[in-house]
């Protein structure tokens, strides 16, 4: 089953309000958008189109009830493979429905300091940037390890 722009639109505000169809048929739009925005378009390049057939099936249901997301995430398998092979070629595929960052997380991390005794100690919090601070030298510190301590799903300080 191929489906034009239009159909594909078309189901998008059809089912913009179902629990599973919703996300399904807005992420087929955006997948769709993306590869016009990208290439010859949707209808000439079969690579992308044939990636989104299981998904396209889903969308174009006589029954919307019957769909689950199971049969969603399994339909997005070949769509995320093709957005994987073509990252190279700076295409940038939407966000998988249930990709979304829902929460922050936040990382305890031990950091080591080389002449931790010429820095203070609030210079380290307030104005190092943990990821570029040993090769940057605008910076009041050089961190030389940093170390995964423990993800937290809220602030360290409200455990």
């Amino acid at each position: 089953m191929w489906m034009n722009n239009w159909e594909i639109d078309e189901k998008a505000n059809r089912y913009q309000n179902h629990p599973v169809l919703g996300p399904a048929s807005k992420f087929l739009q955006d997948f769709k958008d993306v590869i016009n925005a990208n290439s010859d378009g949707w209808p000439y390049w079969k690579p992308a189109s044939r990636a989104a057939t299981k998904l396209m099936e889903l969308v174009s249901t006589q029954d919307p009830s019957s769909v689950t997301e199971a049969q969603v995430k399994a339909a997005m398998t070949p769509i995320k493979a093709f957005c994987t092979k073509h990252a190279k070629d700076n295409i940038t595929c939407p966000m998988l429905p249930g990709s979304e960052k829902t929460s922050t997380r936040y990382v305890l991390v031990k950091v080591t300091i080389s002449h931790p005794e010429s820095v203070d100690p609030n210079d380290i919090i307030d104005n190092c940037n943990y990821e570029f601070a040993a090769s940057r030298t605008d910076q009041p510190c050089k961190v030389t390890k940093t170390e995964l301590v423990e993800y937290y799903d809220q602030h360290p300080e409200n455990v």
